[in-house]
C-alpha cells in the first residue's frame, strides 16, 4: 500500500474500527454475563477462599473497564483519522 493512497488507508481503518467495535461488544456482553455468574456464588460459597476470589475477581473487573475505556478513546481515535482521510479524499489534499 502507497502513503499517497489514502482511500485504501481508510478502507483498512474502516474494517479496523468495525472488528475492533465488535470485539469490544462481545467481550463487554461476555463478562457482564460472566460476572453476574460468578455473583451468584455468594449464595453457595463463602470463607477465606471466597474472600480472596471476590478480591481477584475485583481486578479483573478494574482492568476489563480500563481496557473498555481505552479501547473507547482508540475507537475515537480512528474515527478521526478516518474522517480525516475522507477530507483528503474529498478535497484532494490536506
Amino acid at each position: 500500500m502507497s502513503t499517497a493512497d489514502p482511500s485504501k488507508l481508510r478502507q483498512r481503518l474502516e474494517v479496523l474500527l468495525s472488528k475492533l467495535g465488535r470485539f469490544d461488544t462481545d467481550l463487554q456482553a461476555d463478562f457482564t454475563s460472566l460476572d453476574a455468574r460468578w455473583s451468584q456464588l455468594d449464595q453457595v460459597w463463602d470463607g477465606i477462599a471466597y474472600q480472596e476470589f471476590v478480591a481477584h475477581w475485583s481486578g479483573v473487573r478494574s482492568q476489563i473497564q480500563q481496557y473498555v475505556s481505552m479501547s473507547k478513546k482508540y475507537e475515537q481515535f480512528l474515527s478521526e483519522r478516518i474522517a480525516a482521510l475522507e477530507k483528503v479524499e474529498r478535497t484532494g489534499g490536506i
